[in-house]
Parts: C-alpha cells; sequence; structure tokens
C-alpha cells in the first residue's frame, strides 16, 4: 500500500537524521507529513491524489472511516471521490447539492467542524445529516480543504469502536495537513480541466481537419464536374466556332458573287440611261428625260448601297485593300464639292471651302474620298437652310477635314447613336431620310484604318460639326 511506504520513508528519514532511537508521536507525525505533502504535490491524477490523501489521514489519525467529498463550484455539488474503511460502491460518487451561504459559513469558519456537536436547527447540521444518511454513519470530525479562500472539498473521518476526543495535537495536525492537501488537489484539479480543455482543443482540431479534408474533397469533386463542363462547353465552342466561320466563309462568298451579279445590270442601267438622256439613241421628251432621269437616280442610290453593304463586310472580314499614293488633299475636296453643287443649287444653301492652296497628303485617296463625300451627303440630308461649310487646317503631322452645317442638329441622348452600324436618328415633324445607317459607321471604320478618326459635335436646331482627321503620313494599324 502507497501510505504505508510513505510511512516507513517517514520512520527511515528520522532515524538518519536522528539519534534518538524510539520517536515519539509528534515526530512521527511530522516526518510523515512531510514526506506525505512532497508526494501529493508531485501528484496530477486527481483519483490517485485523493486515495493518498484520505489514506494519511486515516491512519495518521488512527481513525475507523473516512471519505473525501470533493466540491465543484459550477454545480454546486459536494460529491464522494474517494474512501477508506467503507464499501466503496455504496458511496463513491454520492453527490449532494449544498447552498452557498454553507459553502462560504465552511471556508470563514477556518477550523474543524464536529457534526455531531452542532444545533440541530443550523443548515450546516442538515449538511451533514444528509452525508450520514448517504454513507450509513456518523462522521465525528470533518476538516474543510481550502486553498486560495475557495473550497475544495471535506475530509470527513469517523470511528467505530473509540470515541475518544481528538486532541489538540491531533486537530493541530490536521490543520497542517489539509492546507498541502487543498494545494495539491486544486493543482490536481486545475491540471485535470487543462488537459480536458487540451483534449477538447485536440478533438475539435481533428474534426476540423476532416470537415476541411471532407470540404477539400468536396471541392475536388465540383472542380472535377466543372472542369468536365467546361471541357465540354469548350468543344461546343469550338465546334460553334467552326461553324460561325464556315458561315463566314459561305456570306463572303455570297456578297462577292451578289456584288458581282447586282453591279453589274446596275452599271448596265446606269450607263444605257445616260446615253439616251445624251439623245444617241434619238430625241428624248420632256416626260421621257424626267422619268429617266429618276431611273438613273435610284440605280445610282442603289449601287452606293451595295457599295457600302460590300465594304462593311470586307472590313469586319479585315480583307479591305487600300492603295496609298501621295495626293492634294485641296484638289480632292473640289472635286467633292463639284460632285454636290447640283444638290446644294436645288436646296438653296451655300457649300463653302475654306482651305491653304495645297496640302499634299500620303494615304488612299478613293477612301478620303469616300468618308467625306459621306459627312457632306449627311450635312445636305438634314440642312434646310443656311450653309454647308467645308475647312481644312493642317496641325504638326494631322490634317483635320471638318464639316459644319446649319441643319436641324442632333439631341445629345443620340449622338452615341451616330457611329453605331444600321443606327438611324428620327428627327420628329421632318420625313424620314432614305438610308441604311451604315454611312458614318463605315465612315469611323475607314478613317481608323487610315489611321484617323472621326469627332462629333451638335447642337439641336443650331446644326452640327463632324471633324475627320488625317495623318498626312500613312503608316499601317497594327
Amino acid at each position: 500500500m502507497e501510505l504505508s511506504v510513505t510511512i516507513k520513508e517517514a520512520l527511515a528519514l528520522t532515524k538518519t537524521y536522528s539519534s534518538i532511537d524510539r520517536l515519539d508521536e509528534l515526530s512521527f507525525r511530522s516526518y510523515a507529513m512531510f514526506v506525505q505533502s512532497k508526494l501529493m504535490s508531485s501528484i496530477f491524477d486527481l483519483g490517485k491524489l485523493v486515495e493518498i490523501a484520505i489514506d494519511a489521514f486515516v491512519e495518521l489519525m488512527r481513525v475507523d472511516v473516512g471519505f473525501i467529498m470533493l466540491f465543484d463550484e459550477k454545480s454546486q455539488q459536494l460529491s464522494v471521490e474517494a474512501v477508506k474503511g467503507l464499501k466503496r460502491h455504496t458511496i463513491r460518487k454520492t453527490e449532494i447539492d449544498v447552498d452557498k451561504d454553507i459553502i462560504q459559513g465552511i471556508i470563514e469558519r477556518k477550523a474543524a467542524i464536529f457534526p455531531l456537536e452542532l444545533e440541530e436547527t443550523l443548515p450546516i447540521k442538515i449538511l451533514f445529516q444528509k452525508m450520514a444518511e448517504k454513507v450509513g454513519g456518523d462522521i465525528v470530525l470533518s476538516i474543510p480543504l481550502v486553498a486560495k479562500k475557495n473550497l475544495v472539498g471535506l475530509v470527513n473521518l469517523g470511528r467505530r469502536e473509540s470515541e475518544a476526543p481528538f486532541k489538540q495535537a491531533d486537530l493541530q495536525f490536521l490543520y497542517t495537513l489539509a492546507g498541502p492537501a487543498a494545494m495539491a488537489i486544486q493543482n490536481a484539479n486545475l491540471y485535470r480541466k487543462k488537459m480536458e480543455e487540451e483534449k477538447l482543443r485536440v478533438i475539435e482540431h481533428k474534426q476540423a481537419e476532416e470537415a476541411l479534408q471532407k470540404a477539400h474533397g468536396e471541392l475536388e469533386v465540383k472542380v472535377e464536374e466543372r472542369t468536365s463542363e467546361l471541357k465540354k462547353k469548350t468543344g461546343e465552342l469550338e465546334q460553334a466556332n467552326i461553324q460561325l466561320k464556315e458561315l463566314d466563309r459561305l456570306k463572303s462568298m455570297f456578297i462577292a458573287s451578289m456584288s458581282h451579279e447586282l453591279r453589274t445590270p446596275l452599271n448596265s442601267i446606269i450607263g444605257f440611261t445616260g446615253l439616251i438622256l445624251q439623245g444617241i439613241s434619238g430625241e428624248v421628251t420632256e416626260d421621257q428625260r424626267k422619268e429617266l432621269t429618276m431611273v438613273k437616280s435610284s440605280a445610282n442610290h442603289l449601287l452606293a448601297l451595295i457599295n457600302d453593304v460590300i465594304d462593311v463586310s470586307k472590313i469586319e472580314a479585315g480583307q479591305i485593300d487600300l492603295i496609298i499614293n501621295e495626293f492634294d488633299l485641296v484638289d480632292l475636296m473640289r472635286e467633292v464639292k463639284g460632285l454636290f453643287t447640283v444638290a446644294i443649287d436645288k436646296k438653296g444653301l451655300k457649300l463653302l471651302l475654306k482651305m491653304p492652296e495645297r496640302l499634299a497628303v500620303k494615304s488612299d485617296a478613293r477612301r478620303v474620298k469616300q468618308v467625306i463625300m459621306n459627312l457632306v451627303s449627311n450635312a445636305l440630308k438634314f440642312t434646310d437652310k443656311g450653309k454647308i461649310e467645308i475647312k481644312i487646317t493642317k496641325k504638326d503631322k494631322i490634317a483635320e477635314v471638318s464639316v459644319a452645317d446649319t441643319g436641324t442638329g442632333i439631341k445629345k441622348e443620340n449622338m452615341d447613336k451616330l457611329f453605331k452600324q444600321f443606327s438611324r436618328i428620327y428627327i420628329k415633324g421632318r420625313p424620314i431620310v432614305e438610308g441604311t445607317g451604315l454611312g458614318l459607321y463605315l465612315s469611323q471604320k475607314i478613317a481608323g484604318l487610315l489611321g484617323g478618326q472621326i469627332k462629333a459635335e451638335s447642337e439641336l436646331d443650331k446644326g452640327s460639326v463632324f471633324t475627320f482627321t488625317l495623318s498626312l503620313e500613312f503608316s499601317e494599324v497594327t
């Protein structure tokens, strides 16, 4: 038994350091307590510790029975944890609820309690009666185990054969032993709680790790599923792209074929109509001249629309060809003015030119002319009175061609529609102007290919200004 070994150690220790052959009782208890306190202070297993402690109290106090009850502040209960001289299975883990006031009273006593001598009406007396009922016998002495002003538990002792009172020395010894025992039990309690917290932390960490692994596994499955879906969609997109390229090729073939099929008869109509109007085939009456002029005008308009559609198709396919040569922008502008003279006079407008005597430009003359004619044509469509002014200026290596009119102007909310494909702007109170809505879109695209751009400014009922910027020296756009 551990306690017997401890007492023997005390005796051996005493004989080693004392010349006295026969120990008195006080020396025996002092050294036994010393060894016992050292033993208890080094043990952190609470169950083992209270078993050793109750053995020490019972044997050193020479009583018959004893048990230790530990106090749980959270549940406010005293529970039997260690037993000596009683049937363990009958009282072990017995729990008794305790009032806070009783606990405080026990702590404040700071001395041994003799339950049999307590007044019957005291609450603490009732507590010990409950203990006696649970244990099955009287408790003659109870020592509070107090550490740092906190109740750790109670050491309860009893005698069966002798009812001799405890000596003062016995009580003094109990007080001396109770302190270290209380501290050891409190430390073991703290250690147990710490170990439980650590165990809980390990469990929580393990659960978190398992949850993370599970989530990772689920994520991997989802990633695989998503990857599979993306591969499938990528395959579908690649197939769709192949089909679109084929459709684009067929569209290009169709446009190339139709351009030839449509332009050839239109050119014939325009050519022969012109010959008839010149009277080469015979005299033409005024009514016939009027009707033939309408036919030629309509054919020219249709040819222009077809050419616009073809140009848009070529630009989008990146197949438009540019012919770069040096030319005089001023001469080109005079040509443009001459082409609009009849239409300008018919509407009673003025077409003014403000430009230098000469301005050499290296670019595609035909495309530059196409852009400027589109801008002038638009100005003519939306101007009923006043003037159209074409102005050419040179800024560093840039030529600016601005076309200003005194027409209807454009609302601010419609400005962003100007350069959109097939976009038409309708003005309330004005007849719908003929066109496909491709003119400005095509002009902006061509300007970009030539390294320039078109900007627009407008004010409703006051007119618009379109400015075409053009590099004097063409450089291929990358």
